[in-house]
């Protein structure tokens, strides 16, 4: 009872399996992904260079575990271990850090001229009926 006054408790809605989570800190490759503990796992892609928290159960074994992915106090979601083989077919260009957003809808396209070859499929669906004399062309 003496020592009752370095029992501190929790504020309501402390998720308690979260707290106990181990953590390590990466950076995030070129390729969006990280390891940990010798795995290779996919992080999202606007992830790419910078530094990130894992959080992670270290009892669970390494191709088994879920790791939360934090950045800059944010959670990010869940990294995934890769598909070494899927991933070295994943085409890749430049990456946009910052979405633009544009406060107006972007302007509608010009419509463009017509082809011939438009008007040549057109005609080419028409049917002609028996008895039907084709147009005279130009």
């Amino acid at each position: 009872m003496e020592n009752a006054r370095f029992i501190v408790p929790l504020p309501v809605g402390v998720d308690l399996d979260r707290l106990f989570l181990h953590e390590a800190r990466r950076r995030v490759y070129d390729d969006s992904t990280v390891t940990l503990d010798g795995v290779l796992y996919e992080v999202p892609s606007t992830l790419v260079r910078e530094r990130v928290k894992l959080l992670y159960d270290p009892g669970v074994p390494p191709l088994r575990r879920r790791l939360l992915i934090e950045h800059d106090g944010h959670e990010c979601g869940v990294a995934r271990v890769v598909d070494s083989y899927a991933n070295t077919r994943v085409r890749r260009g430049r990456l946009l850090k910052d979405p633009v957003i544009q406060d107006s809808p972007p302007p509608e396209p010009a419509k463009a001229e017509p082809s011939p070859l438009d008007a040549g499929l057109a005609a080419s669906r028409i049917r002609l009926q028996p008895g039907d004399a084709p147009e005279a062309l130009p």
